[in-house]
């Protein structure tokens, strides 16, 4: 697949979509920060 499929597959889908994606991973990496960060928390504190 090339670059330029890709920009083609990229303009075919809604823009909702794409925010659809960008809201998953962002929430995905806010959760795995979380977690880490509160393991930790307990660790130290327990």
């Amino acid at each position: 697949m090339t670059p330029e499929d890709v920009r083609r597959e990229t303009d075919k889908s809604p823009r909702w979509h794409r925010w659809l994606w960008f809201v998953l991973f962002w929430l995905a990496g806010v959760g795995m920060v979380g977690a880490v960060a509160l393991t930790l928390r307990l660790v130290l504190v327990g």
